[in-house]
């Protein structure tokens, strides 16, 4: 039996904050996005903290996504036809 020299990687759950947040921390977040306080980054990174988006979003496409929802200048959505 061969021994692996490569060490295992843990992750240990430190953010006990999170559990006893109230509700209304979704609510506080979007009004302090919306009011210029933090950035859209912040406003993604602390939804991924608190399990309100998957740790597997992807901004940079979301973006794209979004992007692409906006009404062009003629009325139509994004790219499509």
């Amino acid at each position: 039996m061969a021994w692996h020299s490569s060490k295992p990687e843990v992750a240990v759950y430190t953010d006990f904050s999170i559990d006893m947040e109230s509700d209304k921390a979704p609510d506080f977040l979007l009004k302090m996005h919306e009011r210029h306080v933090i950035s859209r980054k912040a406003l993604i990174v602390e939804a991924k903290r608190r399990d309100f988006l998957s740790a597997e979003h992807n901004e940079e496409e979301d973006m794209k996504e979004v992007l692409a929802e906006l009404p062009g200048d003629d009325g139509a959505i994004g790219n499509q036809v």
